[in-house]
């Protein structure tokens, strides 16, 4: 009854969101005839990534396009506190990306540490998560955290991404879930070297997971 509830209310603040919202596209900022993120013609520079395979463990990774324009900008927007950007991040994962297609069991977002998070006030993996679960139906599980402050990966060569995020994050003790032998969708804005993915991968085993699959916003290419 309470899922059913929330339901609603979602549903009735996603209607009032567009009603509020101009109907702009959010890259070129020309008029649109629906409530879609972009207009049709920023919408054909996109270019979906079908897979990006990742070992030890294997992970199944999907992007929306590489990191350039139009979906950029949507990223660049975390540095502003934009957390709209990130709902219109989800919209475009869901419309150009296999999730809508692949059976899983739980969204799990990428965890900041509580300093970043409580500095930028938000975590945008967690938004993003948030609303492709309301697309999809499915359930979003914080079931894992970062237990160590580390250095933005951005800054970082391919192997000191490797370092920085070696045993930084941790699985959950969860009771009353039934978690095991289940199927996640990793949740992040952007991968590199998949080094943050494939930590948070391993924090999953600890649920024996049937699979793992990763969904991104953009593919940094380094």
């Amino acid at each position: 009854m309470i899922n059913y509830l929330k339901k609603i209310i979602d549903f009735i603040c996603y209607i009032f969101k567009f009603i509020l919202s101009p109907p702009f596209c959010l890259y070129c900022r020309s008029y649109l005839y629906d409530y879609t993120v972009l207009c049709q013609g920023c919408s054909n520079l996109i270019k979906p990534i079908l897979s990006i395979k990742l070992k030890n463990p294997d992970i199944d990774v999907y992007a929306i396009s590489d990191y350039k324009d139009p979906i950029k900008p949507l990223i660049l927007a975390k540095t502003y506190s934009d957390r709209t950007a990130s709902i219109s991040l989800a919209y475009l994962i869901w419309r150009y990306t296999i999730l809508s297609k692949l059976e899983f069991d739980y969204l799990v977002p990428v965890p900041l540490h509580f300093i970043r998070e409580s500095i930028r006030g938000y975590n945008q993996a967690e938004v993003i998560a948030k609303e492709l679960a309301f697309l999809s139906g499915k359930t979003m599980l914080k079931c894992i955290k970062r237990i160590k402050k580390t250095k933005l990966q951005s800054r970082l060569s391919s192997v000191e991404r490797q370092d920085n995020v070696k045993n930084v994050f941790q699985a959950l003790d969860l009771k009353n879930i039934d978690i095991e032998g289940k199927t996640f969708v990793l949740v992040d804005d952007l991968i590199t070297t998949g080094a943050t993915l494939k930590n948070c991968a391993k924090a999953l085993s600890k649920f024996k997971p049937k699979k793992i699959y990763g969904i991104v916003g953009c593919r940094v290419c380094s």
